[in-house]
């Protein structure tokens, strides 16, 4: 990041306890945290964003443009445990309403995170 007042700040809040979620169908429990998000949507097309929750196997991001369900994206997270941060591939999986006509809220499940990447969701959900 490079700093400038106007680009997110990766802040966290407690997980939402899976009894409140209700008929959501997550495999994976989810912690609220907000974080910056470069999102490749093509070779030559990147944009920025922010992550409103994460679990090991996704994210919901908050993005300035639309994406189609199905459209595989490369993302590098920028995430609240003070390491480089962390690149993997994502598939948009669902679209939802954000209440801003600025963004649009997409969440995406990623795609075989392994390794030193999956430690590392773990740790940030589960801590």
């Amino acid at each position: 990041m490079s700093g400038r007042s106007d680009e997110p700040t990766a802040t966290a809040t407690p997980a939402e306890p899976a009894a409140t979620r209700g008929a959501e169908r997550r495999h994976h429990d989810r912690v609220s945290l907000r974080f910056p998000v470069d999102v490749f949507i093509s070779a030559d097309r990147v944009v920025r964003g922010i992550a409103l929750n994460l679990s090991v196997s996704g994210a919901l991001l908050g993005l300035p443009c639309s994406l189609p369900l199905g459209h595989e994206v490369r993302l590098r997270l920028e995430l609240t445990d003070g390491d480089a941060p962390l690149e993997l591939r994502a598939m948009v999986v669902r679209k939802m309403p954000s209440g801003s006509a600025s963004t649009v809220r997409f969440g995406v499940h990623f795609i075989l995170p392994r390794g030193e990447a999956a430690r590392r969701l773990r740790r940030l959900v589960f801590s």
